[in-house]
């Protein structure tokens, strides 16, 4: 507990000493590839740049969390009590990272093919799961059971049907802008 509380305070004096402003204009500039008239950020690049870039996107954030993770496992240790569930730190900083950049590379590559809701949110959600089972699987040291079945199916969809609305109408803003 005490962990998590230290790596909450370093990570707002982080953020007020203006390390924010870097980060945010880091992320910027790796989501602005294209010329702005274009209106997607992988519109004209090839399978694998996207795949590269989407991987690069996510590696910064929700990766930049895994930042977070290892200070909590440097200070407090590697095998923790999170609310109660037995978590094995250096397991999920290193699957967090990995998951996320997974999940990057996977939107990266079915990003052609996000066009309607339907195929956005399965794409998205296939894109979530490497990152759900990661989470998962550094709590209670990788037994599995129902409920964490349950858990990891249900946040998938959750999370992959939010991105997936959001790249759908991406996808259609950029369209009615190109014929408008």
């Amino acid at each position: 507990m005490y962990a998590l509380v230290l790596a909450l305070f370093a990570g707002r004096v982080y953020l007020l000493i203006g390390k924010r402003r870097r980060i945010q204009s880091a992320v910027e500039k790796a989501i602005r590839t294209t010329p702005k008239e274009s209106g997607t950020p992988f519109a004209e690049l090839s399978g694998w740049q996207r795949v590269k870039k989407g991987g690069g996107i996510t590696a910064v954030f929700p990766g930049g969390f895994s930042i977070l993770l290892l200070l909590i496992w440097l200070y407090g240790g590697r095998y923790q009590r999170l609310k109660g569930t037995p978590t094995d730190v250096a397991e999920l900083t290193i699957l967090y990272f990995v998951g996320s950049v997974l999940l990057g590379a996977t939107i990266g590559f079915g990003y052609p093919y996000m066009r309607g809701f339907v195929r956005s949110s399965l794409i998205a959600t296939l894109a979530f799961v490497p990152l759900m089972i990661g989470c998962e699987l550094a709590m209670n040291f990788g037994h599995w059971e129902t409920t964490d079945i349950v858990v990891t199916a249900s946040l998938s969809v959750l999370f992959g049907m939010a991105l997936g609305h959001g790249a759908a109408k991406g996808q259609r803003r950029a369209s009615e802008a190109r014929n408008a």
